[in-house]
């Protein structure tokens, strides 16, 4: 993914722990660059006081939902902020939804149409609607261990990017892994041990270049 993504988050904290916001945000900034993050929820609620210590630490901006007993309220607000804001800001790429509710498929859906990539992003496969899940261009977990690109190991995945590359000689280390998401949304280079995608690169051997801003891989050494 492109450095020069512009990332908008709108985290559901109803739904989302506040103890886990960390692991999102490093998940979710292997994106591109994070310029705003926004919190929706009832925070009268005594369940969601952890906030309170957190939205101060990653510099959230808050928006508190009144929910007077409605269970969807804070849904049905980020749908409708999160509607107007893709509608009438071409400043940022992305939107990243932090929740497994179903009915954000709405948000994301309508993200799709105004032409940005959408990340989702929740604690659990297990709090994580699957028609959430199947609206967004990439989903991520903050509690489970990212999924490797179609179950590969590691020897299987160099196989497959070697493949990528025989079909594909001059796509650079960016685009390279775009097209590992494409196949599973889920893939991280951590799963693997690396710290970055170009770290997981090297330990496979792949020589590497740099041209201007660009990574590559040395196709003659394949």
């Amino acid at each position: 993914m492109s450095s020069a993504s512009k990332i908008v988050v709108m985290i559901d904290g109803d739904n989302f722990p506040a103890n886990s916001m960390g692991k999102a945000q490093e998940r979710i900034s292997q994106y591109g660059t994070i310029v705003d993050t926004i919190l929706y929820g009832d925070f009268s609620k005594s369940e969601l006081k952890g906030w309170s210590k957190v939205w101060s630490q990653f510099d959230i901006n808050v928006v508190h939902v009144e929910s007077h007993g409605r269970k969807q309220a804070t849904d049905m607000y980020m749908i409708a902020d999160g509607a107007l804001m893709v509608a009438n800001n071409s400043e940022f790429t992305h939107l990243a939804i932090v929740s497994g509710d179903q009915d954000l498929c709405h948000l994301a859906n309508a993200a799709t149409r105004m032409g940005k990539k959408v990340i989702g992003c929740s604690k659990t496969p297990k709090s994580t609607s699957k028609t959430f899940k199947q609206s967004c261009d990439h989903f991520m977990y903050t509690d489970s261990k990212p999924t490797k690109v179609g179950n590969m190991g590691f020897f299987a995945l160099k196989r497959h990017i070697a493949h990528i590359l025989i079909e594909n000689s001059d796509i650079d280390c960016s685009n390279l892994k775009r097209k590992l998401l494409e196949k599973e949304s889920t893939f991280c280079h951590t799963h693997y041990g690396a710290k970055t995608f170009t770290q997981l690169l090297s330990s496979m051997k792949f020589q590497l270049y740099q041209d201007g801003s660009r990574m590559f891989i040395d196709c003659s050494k394949l």
